[in-house]
């Protein structure tokens, strides 16, 4: 669990098939960002997220604030221990209670993933401007359900295969291939309890599987643009941490 902690995606087709696969890549993904309230999204300047997440028979609460367009912080309390793992815009560092007390820059994997985690609009939209690539692979039976199957293959090499509602156009789960140290992982993601906050659509509940580790977020509240000083993203001074401690 500790290590999940530390840590959390060409065939040249004929040109006719193309331009029908662009067409209804386009329609799909309006009506996706239409369903989910991506115009309102866009407008919003900070997040505040309460919730638990439930592992390995153990649940925890935590905190997480995102503020556009690249910072985020995330408290944890593990077993009574504060956990605390943050991005600043550059760079990303941790606190955690199994390394010591002092905060741990975060590097490789670690800091892709602080990184994707300032990423509110997702890796959909805009994705040509991104530099990403994507492609509409037609319709699959999911439990009873149609879904849009669609792959987007970011500029570094990771693949996200999106399965979308075909009647309410929401996300019903994500598929992410990536590479960890060589080795090639899948991380399947499950959104679910979608409720409307503020005009946007947003999953009250997210359940994971990562190489058989299964993970459930669950959102108690989210809070909209709460002013958030860019000073809390910072990483703190080792005196700064001692000084936390005993005052805990």
């Amino acid at each position: 669990m500790k290590k999940l902690l530390s840590l959390t995606f060409a065939i040249i087709i004929a040109a006719f098939f193309t331009v029908v696969q662009g067409q209804n890549l386009n329609k799909i993904l309006d009506k996706h960002f239409t369903a989910v309230g991506q115009e309102k999204l866009m407008k919003i300047k900070t997040f505040t997220i309460y919730g638990k997440i439930a592992q390995m028979g153990t649940e925890f609460s935590f905190v997480q604030k995102m503020k556009k367009p690249n910072k985020f912080i995330m408290e944890a309390n593990i077993q009574g221990q504060l956990m605390i793992q943050a991005f600043d815009g550059e760079n990303g560092w941790l606190i955690a209670p199994w390394i010591g007390p002092d905060p741990q820059d975060l590097t490789g994997v670690q800091l892709k993933q602080a990184r994707e985690q300032t990423n509110i609009e997702g890796d959909l939209y805009n994705w040509e401007e991104k530099g990403h690539q994507v492609e509409y692979m037609g319709t699959e039976d999911m439990e009873g359900t149609e879904v849009y199957k669609i792959k987007l293959t970011k500029k570094e090499g990771d693949e996200i295969f999106y399965f979308i509602d075909s009647e309410s156009y929401v996300i019903l789960k994500e598929t992410r291939k990536m590479t960890v140290q060589g080795n090639e992982i899948e991380i399947e993601s499950f959104p679910g309890n979608y409720e409307m906050m503020n005009g946007i659509v947003f999953p009250m509940s997210i359940k994971t599987n990562t190489m058989g580790q299964e993970t459930e977020v669950i959102f108690d509240s989210v809070k909209f643009d709460i002013e958030l000083d860019d000073s809390i993203f910072v990483r703190p001074a080792q005196e700064d941490t001692e000084e936390k401690e005993e005052i805990k």
